[in-house]
Protein backbone atom coordinates (compact mmCIF):
# COMPACT_ATOMS: atom_id res chain seq x y z
CA UNK A 1 0.00 0.00 0.00
CA UNK A 2 1.06 3.79 -0.64
CA UNK A 3 0.75 6.58 1.28
CA UNK A 4 -2.06 7.84 -0.59
CA UNK A 5 -4.02 4.75 0.22
CA UNK A 6 -3.19 4.65 3.93
CA UNK A 7 -4.33 8.44 3.78
CA UNK A 8 -7.62 7.63 2.36
CA UNK A 9 -8.46 5.10 4.90
CA UNK A 10 -7.78 7.15 8.01
CA UNK A 11 -10.28 9.47 7.69
CA UNK A 12 -12.78 6.64 7.09
CA UNK A 13 -11.84 4.55 9.74
CA UNK A 14 -12.06 7.65 11.83
CA UNK A 15 -15.52 8.20 10.88
CA UNK A 16 -16.47 4.41 11.12
CA UNK A 17 -16.16 4.16 14.84
CA UNK A 18 -18.72 7.10 15.61
CA UNK A 19 -21.30 5.78 13.38
CA UNK A 20 -20.99 1.96 14.76
CA UNK A 21 -20.98 3.27 18.28
CA UNK A 22 -24.79 5.55 17.09
CA UNK A 23 -25.66 1.88 15.82
CA UNK A 24 -24.96 -0.05 18.39
CA UNK A 25 -26.80 2.23 20.67
CA UNK A 26 -29.66 2.13 18.84
CA UNK A 27 -29.78 -1.50 18.75
CA UNK A 28 -29.81 -1.18 22.41
CA UNK A 29 -32.29 1.52 23.10
CA UNK A 30 -35.07 -0.97 20.60
CA UNK A 31 -33.49 -3.87 22.88
CA UNK A 32 -34.80 -2.28 25.88
CA UNK A 33 -38.31 -1.29 24.25
CA UNK A 34 -39.09 -4.31 23.99
CA UNK A 35 -38.01 -5.55 26.98
CA UNK A 36 -40.13 -3.30 29.17
CA UNK A 37 -43.19 -3.81 26.44
CA UNK A 38 -43.02 -7.38 27.48
CA UNK A 39 -42.58 -6.46 31.36
CA UNK A 40 -46.00 -4.18 31.49
CA UNK A 41 -48.98 -5.73 31.81
CA UNK A 42 -51.98 -3.45 32.35
CA UNK A 43 -53.45 -4.53 36.07
CA UNK A 44 -57.07 -4.96 34.80
CA UNK A 45 -55.57 -7.70 32.14
CA UNK A 46 -53.45 -9.28 35.33
CA UNK A 47 -56.58 -9.01 37.30
CA UNK A 48 -58.86 -11.12 34.49
CA UNK A 49 -55.13 -13.37 34.54
CA UNK A 50 -55.84 -14.17 37.85
CA UNK A 51 -59.39 -14.25 38.02
CA UNK A 52 -58.98 -17.28 34.86
CA UNK A 53 -56.36 -18.59 36.90
CA UNK A 54 -58.66 -19.23 39.78
CA UNK A 55 -61.55 -20.85 37.76
CA UNK A 56 -59.48 -23.09 36.01
CA UNK A 57 -57.97 -24.09 39.65
CA UNK A 58 -61.96 -24.41 40.67
CA UNK A 59 -62.39 -26.66 37.46
CA UNK A 60 -59.88 -29.01 38.34
CA UNK A 61 -60.58 -29.53 41.72
CA UNK A 62 -64.34 -29.99 40.68
CA UNK A 63 -64.13 -32.36 37.75
CA UNK A 64 -61.31 -34.29 40.14
CA UNK A 65 -64.02 -34.64 42.84
CA UNK A 66 -66.91 -35.75 40.34
CA UNK A 67 -64.28 -37.94 38.23
CA UNK A 68 -63.50 -39.83 42.05
CA UNK A 69 -67.34 -39.83 43.02
CA UNK A 70 -68.38 -41.47 39.47
CA UNK A 71 -65.59 -44.03 40.06
CA UNK A 72 -66.94 -44.56 43.69
CA UNK A 73 -70.37 -45.07 42.38
CA UNK A 74 -69.36 -47.44 39.73
CA UNK A 75 -67.51 -49.68 41.81
CA UNK A 76 -70.30 -49.92 44.26
CA UNK A 77 -72.74 -50.48 41.05
CA UNK A 78 -70.27 -53.11 40.21
CA UNK A 79 -70.18 -54.50 43.18
CA UNK A 80 -74.01 -54.79 43.73
CA UNK A 81 -74.70 -56.55 40.34
CA UNK A 82 -72.23 -59.22 41.29
CA UNK A 83 -73.44 -59.91 44.40
CA UNK A 84 -76.96 -59.78 42.69
CA UNK A 85 -75.46 -62.61 40.04
CA UNK A 86 -74.25 -64.48 42.69
CA UNK A 87 -76.98 -64.42 44.48
CA UNK A 88 -79.14 -65.72 41.60
CA UNK A 89 -76.86 -67.96 40.61
CA UNK A 90 -76.32 -66.98 37.76
CA UNK A 91 -72.89 -66.25 37.53
CA UNK A 92 -69.85 -68.33 39.68
CA UNK A 93 -68.08 -65.42 42.38
CA UNK A 94 -65.06 -63.29 40.87
CA UNK A 95 -62.49 -62.23 42.61
CA UNK A 96 -61.79 -58.71 43.57
CA UNK A 97 -58.82 -57.03 43.37
CA UNK A 98 -57.62 -53.39 44.76
CA UNK A 99 -56.51 -50.82 41.94
CA UNK A 100 -54.00 -48.15 42.81
CA UNK A 101 -56.95 -45.27 43.58
CA UNK A 102 -57.72 -48.10 46.54
CA UNK A 103 -61.39 -48.81 44.94
CA UNK A 104 -62.29 -52.42 44.56
CA UNK A 105 -63.00 -53.38 40.58
CA UNK A 106 -64.11 -56.67 39.09
CA UNK A 107 -62.73 -57.97 36.21
CA UNK A 108 -64.40 -57.99 33.15
CA UNK A 109 -65.50 -61.85 32.04
CA UNK A 110 -67.01 -62.56 28.67
CA UNK A 111 -69.36 -65.64 28.26
CA UNK A 112 -69.47 -67.31 25.00
CA UNK A 113 -73.08 -67.57 23.53
CA UNK A 114 -76.41 -66.54 25.22
CA UNK A 115 -76.47 -63.25 27.53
Amino acid sequence: MDHGTIALFIPIVALFIPISAIWTHHLRQMAEIKAQQGKTIAPDVRQDLNEIKQQLSELRDTTTRFDMSFDAAITTLERRMDNFEQAQGQIPPLPHRVTVAGAEETPVVLQKGGR
